[in-house]
């Protein structure tokens, strides 16, 4: 038995937490690069309150916007905006934290974020010598897992398909999770943010590079993210649900960034390319279809196997896959996340799809060649 284990996010969990922000930022420095999203902070009034607060403890605060899932050309315009900055307050969803631990190296590296992008068609794939701007991570959707990754997933819009930068200092220092900041958003918000957990936690788990930490973090979280889908899906969400599903997605960071993922993180990263849709809802629609795929292919000796049924129990599904895959497609149904044909998906893009996954498939249980991958593809064509 032979794994490494990589933690070093100092995690400050709880209700309240945000108003603490200040007192988090004090120790690297006074200046500070505040990312947040375009206007659901503000419309809650905590924006006001965040800058006065640091205002009040003497910093010196640049904001930056981040209006979509990040691309190059967002990435770079926003580092050539800000000088410098001692530390990074990212405060969001994924899209927020991921462009903060972007900018983060990219004010101590030289060049455009595309320099640095790994497994890109031509170019990037530098390693940034320098270490990384502290950042501090808040998340305010529960389902991305950026609070405790060493990466940032941006779109290269050139060639259709989404690539990490990749190194250790852009770990945040800090993720101060605060259940109150998911409460008040869209179900449907909530949904596609808890299916990128599920996946992170069931990919996780499920990996060939699984280890008995992240097993344990993952099927701990695995519980966590389904009640709440499930608890979503009947409209029985409680206040203490929002704690267990922020829980379940740091987890889920956890367990991707140690034992990485498998086919439906794959090939999101392509079909969110090419489609344009988000990643939230696109691993809603693949996991499922994954799930059923890889279950197919796997032989009774592949030690996920057996994983593969306790999580089809844990569904309520018996022990029987193909069923626990029904079950989170009706939920997709039921939350009303579309399926990828509203977002253009046809046969004319499923070879393109299913050619250049992310680097996430290489730890999928089963390894998977083009054909396969393609019916994978072609399978959300069938059951739109």
């Amino acid at each position: 038995m032979n794994f490494n284990f990589l933690m070093r996010t100092e995690l400050r969990f709880g209700r309240g937490g945000f108003d603490n922000l200040a007192e988090c930022c004090l120790p690297y420095g006074k200046r500070v690069a505040l990312l947040t999203g375009a206007g659901s902070l503000e419309a809650s009034g905590r924006l006001g309150s965040l800058t006065e607060s640091l205002d009040r403890a003497g910093l010196e605060t640049s904001r930056l916007i981040v209006p979509k899932e990040p691309d190059t050309e967002l990435v770079d315009d926003l580092r050539n905006g800000i000088d410098s900055a001692d530390c990074v307050l990212a405060v969001g969803g994924g899209s927020v934290i991921d462009t903060g631990k972007a900018i983060s190296a990219l004010l101590t590296n030289p060049g455009s974020i595309t320099d640095y992008l790994e497994g890109l068609p031509e170019g990037g794939g530098r390693a940034p010598e320098n270490a990384a701007v502290p950042t501090i991570a808040v998340p305010t959707t529960a389902g991305t897992g950026a609070e405790v990754t060493k990466n940032a997933v941006i779109q290269v819009n050139r060639w259709g398909i989404k690539r990490s930068m990749r190194t250790d200092t852009m770990l945040p220092v800090m993720a101060v999770i605060d259940p109150d900041l998911i409460e008040n958003a869209p179900a449907r918000t909530l949904a596609a943010a808890a299916f990128d957990a599920f996946g992170h936690l069931l990919e996780a788990y499920l990996s060939s590079s699984a280890s008995p930490i992240t097993d344990a973090l993952a099927m701990t979280g695995l519980e966590r993210a389904s009640e709440f889908l499930r608890n979503l899906v009947s409209k029985t969400v409680a206040t203490a649900h929002f704690e267990d599903m922020a829980i379940a997605a740091t987890l889920g960071g956890l367990c991707l960034a140690n034992a990485r993922l498998g086919a439906a993180h794959g090939l999101v990263s392509p079909l969110c390319g090419k489609t344009g849709m988000p990643h939230g809802e696109g691993v809603a629609c693949l996991t499922s279809h994954a799930l059923r795929s890889i279950s197919r292919l796997m032989d009774n000796d592949n030690p996920s196997l057996a994983k593969l049924g306790r999580v089809a129990e844990l569904l309520g599904a018996e022990g029987n896959i193909e069923a626990a895959a029904d079950i989170l497609e009706s939920w997709r149904v039921a939350l009303n996340i579309p399926d990828a044909t509203k977002y253009g998906l046809d046969e004319s893009l499923v070879q393109e799809i299913s050619a250049s996954p992310s680097s996430s498939i290489h730890t999928n249980p089963v390894q998977l060649n083009e054909k396969q991958r393609e019916e994978i593809i072609l399978s959300l064509l069938k059951k739109a």
